[in-house]
């Protein structure tokens, strides 16, 4: 027999006959085992002495003899099973009762984050397929607000201002782009420069854009 297992069976039988008795002494808990099945003739009684010396070597770690089977299979019968073996394998059934949901739990958590990293592989895959990243600048020494237009539709896109040199880098989509720009302070022009482009995959080298003068 193991001796985890008789260390913790001889906890259990403590912890359960300390919680009836006033003053729980090593003496009067061994006691109250002892006594606990007197008037079941069914059950072989096992002395307090046995129980305690059983005590001492399992818990306190005393040089004791070891103790009988039906010592054992009693203090089992005592905590509520038929026996020894019984106290085995309902205690493994209960352990496994506590690890089989954290398992399922980390296999579902697994299967969430693999599904997770797919979507996202998937969506900038795709992203990358419609997306290209451009760098637009322009050399004059203004602020230059830029749009684009499609389907009468214009979307402003950013402001090349001195703080960020003159240079924008913006998301574009593959294919033809219209580009529509004017001096930030010269509201009264509407859009005078303009530039179609040709956006690239990201596959293929793209040089920075450089806008016409205005």
């Amino acid at each position: 027999m193991n001796d985890i297992i008789l260390k913790e069976i001889i906890e259990l039988a403590f912890l359960k006959a300390e919680k009836t008795i006033v003053q729980p002494t090593k003496q009067a808990i061994c006691i109250k085992i002892s006594e606990a099945f007197d008037e079941d003739p069914t059950i072989n009684s096992v002395t307090y002495k046995t129980i305690e010396r059983a005590y001492e070597k399992y818990v306190l770690g005393k040089k004791r003899g070891v103790p009988k089977q039906e010592t054992i299979d009693y203090l089992c019968i005592y905590l509520g099973y038929e026996n020894f073996s019984d106290f085995i394998k309902k205690r493994k059934t209960s352990l496994n009762k506590g690890v089989e949901p954290a398992t399922n739990r980390a296999s579902l958590l697994k299967k969430v984050l693999i599904s997770a990293l797919i979507i996202i592989s998937i969506s900038a895959s795709l992203f990358l397929a419609t997306y290209r990243k451009v760098t637009i600048i322009t050399n004059q020494n203004k602020d230059i607000i830029l749009y684009s237009v499609k389907n009468n539709n214009n979307k402003k896109l950013g402001i090349l201002t001195k703080e960020n040199h003159h240079t924008l880098v913006i998301w574009l989509m593959i294919g033809e782009s219209d580009l529509y720009f004017h001096d930030i302070e010269d509201f009264n022009q509407e859009y005078p420069g303009a530039e179609r482009i040709h956006v690239k995959p990201f596959w293929r080298s793209m040089p920075k854009i450089t806008l016409s003068k205005i």
